[in-house]
């Protein structure tokens, strides 16, 4: 598991998270108990595209330094997630991609943590990547405060 730090305002995605749930304001049904854009939100609105590009990179500079295995990656999905009061994630994991990861845009305080395996709980803070192998279990517990989380399943390139 890998964690950093980044400027949630480098890439500008409050701006365009809020126009893109404007525009898209459907919620998809997932094990996320929160509003949810589509899987493919990444090929929906290419002003993501930049931070997509990031994520790749970081998972590719993952493989490379500490697999020591230079493959190429590629974003299969990418989703939105905007949790509010008593808004949760059930148990899951996201088998059979490499990656996946988790970018908390905005994490107000007071929001809950995601737990791994039922026993590491990493709090939510604004700014934080964590990239994590694909088929580790994870949920997030009933929420006391509003954060918003970017996430993605990166994948092998054949």
């Amino acid at each position: 598991m890998f964690i950093l730090h980044e400027n949630p305002e480098q890439w500008g995605l409050s701006r365009i998270i809020k126009k893109h749930r404007k525009k898209h304001p459907e919620s998809y049904k997932s094990n996320v108990n929160a509003w949810h854009s589509a899987w493919n939100t990444h090929n929906i609105n290419h002003k993501f595209d930049p931070f997509v590009e990031h994520l790749v990179g970081a998972c590719e500079f993952i493989m490379a330094g500490y697999y020591e295995h230079d493959a190429k990656l590629n974003c299969k999905d990418f989703w939105v997630m905007q949790y509010e009061k008593g808004d949760s994630a059930e148990q899951h994991q996201h088998f059979p991609y490499t990656f996946a990861c988790a970018y908390y845009v905005d994490a107000e305080e007071g929001c809950s943590p995601i737990i791994f395996e039922g026993k590491l709980e990493i709090p939510a803070e604004t700014g934080k990547l964590i990239i994590f192998p694909a088929y580790l279990k994870h949920e997030v517990p009933p929420t006391d405060s509003k954060r918003t989380v970017i996430s993605a399943n990166i994948c092998l390139i054949n």
